[in-house]
């Protein structure tokens, strides 16, 4: 039910998109591996105004005025406690458009009402992607949907998301404070596991919490207080432990005041953009971690990934980076080629499973051939055409790096939001 109301088959659609541009893009100014900053800026402006056309041309003024009307019913039969009927006029308006966030969020409130809450999670998640997390009642109602399967801790943040959208929202205040009190003997239970497990380390040891989504981000500032001065803990895995973007600011303190944490796996936690700009805080004069996971983190290419290459420039540590199943692309490769100019340290980096194509795959080729220490750069699930592979390859011969494009299944998704 989850997949056919709330994820449309548009899987492949992107990047069969970004090829056909790249074919056009090799049309018009030739296959090279660079252009002058003159070209880039023309080519994105003219990609821009194609794209914009595409959008219009497949959503019609007629059918975004029938999903408008269907939208308008559903919200009539929804007053009138017709939750039914109510979830299959907002599902037929889907047909006429799939980017209305409104419409997924109104799903979840069918949902809700009809107990259904694992198909309210999944539409709030998709009006949120829609929205870039802007969304207040998708925040709110995912934050109720929450409530309703006891997880109390990711529907205080839910709540906590609709304070700093509307400070004013009374109602979300109270729903705050109520699952703050019930997350206080889930958090003691938490800190005395963690005080207990640390205690019981040898030196060099690793601390594997993965998967235990009651962590959240009060869990990790437990721990941020924990091993901030601690000496034992080499290896630390977090990965799908819910810590969302507000543990970014925990992470950091403990890669900055930390002085014996090698390996940090905090994978498929929703940290997003705005969480790694608060890790990379820690990252700055961090001299001790070699392997970093931040695959499956919903960073998308902004600003985050971009001051993260940045740092790295400077860094004398970090050898393995994964940045796989990230919503990131051109800007991001961009970033990194710059990086590998510069940066003597870095090994392995997997851009696996993102959104990169041919043209990010250039731009990283062009300056992993200037970097004498970088050995793999992963790229599986792209959609690469095989005559780049194949010149890429020819380019790498006789170099120290090379380019990954076996193909490796997708690692299982985390949260988004």
């Amino acid at each position: 039910f989850v997949e056919s109301l709330v994820f449309p088959p548009e899987k492949g659609e992107g990047m069969l998109v970004a090829i056909n541009r790249i074919k056009e893009r090799e049309e018009k100014y030739g296959t090279r591996v660079t252009y002058t900053p003159e070209e880039v800026k023309r080519m994105r402006a003219e990609e821009a105004a194609q794209f914009q056309e595409e959008e219009e041309e497949e959503e019609p003024a007629a059918e975004l005025q029938l999903a408008a009307e269907l939208k308008e019913k559903g919200n009539t039969l929804f007053k009138a406690e017709e939750y039914e009927l109510s979830l299959r006029c907002y599902r037929d308006s889907l047909r006429c458009t799939t980017r209305n966030p409104d419409i997924f969020s109104n799903i979840a409130a069918c949902c809700l009402k009809l107990n259904r809450h694992q198909d309210a999670l999944a539409a709030c998640d998709r009006a949120l992607s829609l929205t870039k997390g802007k969304h207040v009642k998708a925040w709110f109602r995912r934050g109720t949907a929450h409530r309703m399967l006891d997880d109390f801790n990711n529907a205080h943040y839910d709540f906590r998301e609709v304070m700093l959208l509307e400070p004013d929202n009374k109602l979300a205040e109270k729903q705050k404070a109520e699952m703050r009190q019930k997350l206080r003997p889930t958090e003691q239970h938490i800190e005395q596991t963690f005080k207990d497990h640390i205690v019981q380390l040898p030196d060099y040891s690793e601390l594997n919490y993965s998967h235990r989504k009651d962590i959240g981000p009060h869990g990790a500032m437990l721990l941020r207080e924990i091993l901030r001065t601690n000496d034992t803990v080499a290896t630390l895995n977090l990965s799908n432990c819910n810590l969302r973007s507000y543990s970014g600011d925990q992470l950091a303190t403990v890669l900055h005041d930390n002085k014996r944490v090698t390996s940090l796996n905090i994978s498929c936690n929703a940290l997003r953009d705005s969480g790694l700009i608060d890790l990379c805080e820690g990252l700055m004069n961090n001299t001790t971690l070699v392997d970093l996971n931040i695959a499956n983190n919903n960073i998308d290419d902004d600003k985050g990934t971009q001051l993260l290459a940045e740092i790295l420039q400077d860094n004398h540590s970090l050898q393995n980076l994964d940045l796989s199943s990230n919503p990131v692309g051109f800007q991001t490769a961009s970033a990194f080629a710059r990086c590998f100019r510069v940066n003597k340290r870095l090994e392995t980096i997997s851009f696996s499973h993102t959104l990169m194509a041919a043209d990010s795959v250039w731009r990283l080729c062009s300056s992993s051939t200037q970097n004498e220490n970088l050995q793999q750069v992963h790229f599986s699930g792209l959609t690469i055409p095989e005559n780049t592979k194949t010149e890429v390859a020819a380019k790498l011969r006789y170099k120290r790096c090379q380019f990954n494009f076996d193909p490796t299944p997708k690692p299982t998704t985390g949260p988004l939001f």
